[in-house]
C-alpha cells in the first residue's frame, strides 16, 4: 500500500481525531496565518475585503505547508502515526521526569491532637544535601549502600529488624532507612527513645516531632495515629519525656490509631506506613523486667505482635532496632522478612546469629570484627550478602560522652567547695612500714566512702573544717554548740580520718 493511500484511508476512517501530521499542519497554519494577515488587510482600509483577502491567503498557505509536509513525511521525517493516537500514547513520564522543583523540608512544628488546621505543615526552602523528594517512574530505589540499592515496593511490606552493638552504626541504619523512605512521602512514625532521631524532621518532607507536652495521652495519640496516615506525617515521638509507662501507652495508642485509619480505607485506598522502634529489646524484651508492669507490658508486646502479623495488608510495616538478638521477643522478631546483622561480640548473639548466616556468607570470626556500618542483609527470598551502608544526611545529635568532655568542663573549675553529703577523704593509700624483725609489710589505711552516710552534726563539722574553721574553738563558735561537743565532733573525724 502506497503513502498516499494509506494516508487517505487513514483520514477516512477517523475524521480529525485521526488527521494526519501534514493536515495536522496545514489547519495549523490556516489558524495562525488568518489573523495576522486579515489585521494587515484591515490596516490598508480594505474593511471586509481585508478578512476575505486574509483568509484566501491563509488557505494558501495552509495548502502550500501540507504539501511540504507531505514531502518530508515522504522523505522518513515524519512519523506516520495519526495526531491523536500519538497524543493518547505519549510517554508523559519521560516528560515530567525532566521536571525537579525546588525540595522542601518542613520546619518542626507542635504536634497537638487537636484539629489538622493546627498541626499544618510549614515550607522552607531545604539544604543542599537533602534527597530530592521527586518520584521518577520505575526509578524509585532506596540508597542504602554501594551494592544495595533495592526498589522500595521490593521491601517496603516486609518487616525489618536491625541488630547491632554498641558502635555497630545501628543507629546510622535506621535513620538511613527513615530518611530514604520518607523521600517518597511514605507516612511514618519513630519512637525514639534517646534522642537518636530527633534531627530527622529537618530532612524528611513532612517531618514533625512530638512528646509528653505536645501529646499526653492514649486518646491523643490515638488521634496522631489517625493524622500520620491521613496526611502523611512523618512523626518522631521523644519516649524519653514520658515515664516508661505513659511511653507504652503512647505507643498503642498511635498504633491503634494507624490501624483504625487502615481499617476505615478500602484495601485500594490504603498506603504503606512504617513504624520504628528503637531500643526495641527494652520494650519488647523476652522475660519481665521491673520498670514496666506485667499488664502494660503484654498489652505492649500483643500490640506489636499484631502489628508484624496482620499489619501488612493494611500497609503497617514495623522496623525494629536493638543491640542484641538475644533479648528480643521472639514472637515478632518472628514476623520480620528482612535481616540486617551487625557487628555482635557476646557468644549468645553470634550463636543466635549464625542460626540465620549462611557460613559461606559471614563467619562468626568476620561478624565479631565488622567495622561501623558494616552487615549482613538476609532478604525475603533468602539472598544474603555483606555491604557497608551509607552515612544518614541528618545530624547524629546523641553521642557517647568522651573524656574530653570531662577534662573541658572540670579543669579549670575551682574544688575549694565541698557540696553537702560528700566527704573529701583520699582513697585507699597503701603505705610501707617496717616490721620489728626488719621485714616491711603493706598495711592499708582505711578511708570512708565518698558518699558515706554520715550524721548531720558531722557533716557541718566537716565542712567548716574545710573552710578555714580547723580547731575546736573555731568549729566551737562556727557551729554554735559547746566546746564539749565541738572536740567530740573533732575526735569523731579525726578518728574517721577525714581530717
Amino acid at each position: 500500500m502506497t503513502e498516499d493511500r494509506q494516508e487517505q484511508e487513514t483520514e477516512e476512517s477517523g475524521g480529525i481525531m485521526n488527521m494526519s501530521r501534514s493536515t495536522e499542519i496545514g489547519i495549523a497554519s490556516l489558524f495562525v496565518g488568518a489573523p495576522f494577515l486579515a489585521m494587515a488587510a484591515e490596516f490598508i482600509h480594505l474593511s471586509f475585503a481585508g478578512f476575505a483577502v486574509g483568509t484566501v491567503s491563509a488557505g494558501a498557505i495552509a495548502l502550500v505547508g501540507k504539501h511540504v509536509a507531505d514531502r518530508q513525511r515522504k522523505n522518513g521525517h515524519l512519523p506516520q502515526m495519526p495526531f491523536m493516537q500519538r497524543l493518547r500514547t505519549a510517554n508523559w513520564s519521560a516528560l515530567l521526569d525532566t521536571y525537579e522543583p525546588e525540595p522542601t523540608v518542613v520546619v518542626e512544628t507542635t504536634l497537638e491532637s487537636g484539629s489538622p488546621e493546627e498541626i499544618a505543615p510549614e515550607q522552607t526552602p531545604a539544604a543542599a544535601n537533602v534527597p530530592v523528594s521527586v518520584t521518577r517512574k520505575n526509578n524509585m530505589s532506596l540508597a542504602l549502600a554501594p551494592n544495595f540499592a533495592p526498589d522500595i515496593d521490593a521491601i517496603i511490606g516486609e518487616g525489618i529488624v536491625v541488630f547491632g552493638s554498641k558502635g555497630s552504626g545501628k543507629t546510622n541504619v535506621g535513620a538511613l532507612l527513615a530518611e530514604q523512605f520518607g523521600r517518597y512521602h511514605v507516612p511514618m512514625v519513630i519512637f525514639d527513645l534517646e534522642g537518636d532521631y530527633a534531627s530527622l524532621v529537618t530532612v524528611v518532607p513532612h517531618g514533625k516531632r512530638a512528646n509528653a507536652s505536645t501529646v499526653s495521652s492514649e486518646e491523643g495519640a490515638y488521634k496522631v495515629g489517625w493524622y500520620i496516615m491521613e496526611y502523611g506525617y512523618q512523626v518522631v515521638f521523644d519516649l524519653a519525656s514520658y515515664s516508661d509507662e505513659d511511653a507504652a501507652l503512647i505507643m498503642q495508642g498511635v498504633i491503634k490509631g494507624l490501624t483504625a485509619w487502615a481499617n476505615a480505607q478500602p484495601p485500594e485506598s490504603r498506603v504503606p506506613c512504617l513504624v520504628f522502634l528503637d531500643e526495641a529489646a527494652y520494650w519488647l524484651p523476652q522475660s519481665r523486667v521491673s520498670y514496666l508492669s506485667g499488664d502494660t507490658l503484654k498489652a505492649l508486646r500483643d500490640t506489636f505482635h499484631v502489628l508484624a502479623t496482620k499489619g501488612r495488608k493494611r500497609g503497617l510495616t514495623p522496623i525494629l532496632l536493638t543491640q542484641r538478638i538475644s533479648e528480643l521477643e521472639k514472637s515478632v522478631m518472628a514476623q520480620a522478612n528482612i535481616y540486617m546483622l551487625m557487628k555482635q561480640s557476646l557468644d549468645n548473639d553470634l550463636d543466635r546469629y549464625m542460626d540465620y548466616v549462611n557460613r559461606s556468607v559471614a563467619t562468626r570470626e568476620q561478624i565479631a570484627a565488622f567495622g561501623p556500618g558494616q552487615a549482613i542483609v538476609k532478604m525475603p527470598d533468602g539472598t544474603q550478602f555483606t555491604t557497608t551502608f551509607h552515612q544518614r544526611v541528618s545530624a547524629h545529635i546523641s553521642h557517647t560522652p568522651r573524656a574530653a568532655a570531662a577534662v573541658a568542663r572540670y579543669q579549670s573549675r575551682p574544688q575549694n567547695t565541698t557540696p553537702p553529703g560528700v566527704v573529701t577523704a583520699p582513697l585507699s593509700v597503701p603505705t610501707v612500714q617496717m616490721r620489728d624483725d626488719g621485714e616491711p609489710y603493706t598495711q592499708t589505711m582505711p578511708t570512708a566512702s565518698l558518699k558515706a552516710p554520715v550524721a548531720s552534726d558531722i557533716e557541718r563539722a566537716l565542712v567548716a573544717w574545710n573552710a578555714g574553721h580547723s580547731s575546736v574553738t573555731k568549729l566551737q563558735y562556727e557551729l554554735g554548740v559547746t566546746h564539749n561537743k565541738a572536740y567530740k565532733l573533732y575526735q569523731q573525724l579525726k578518728e574517721r580520718r577525714l581530717i
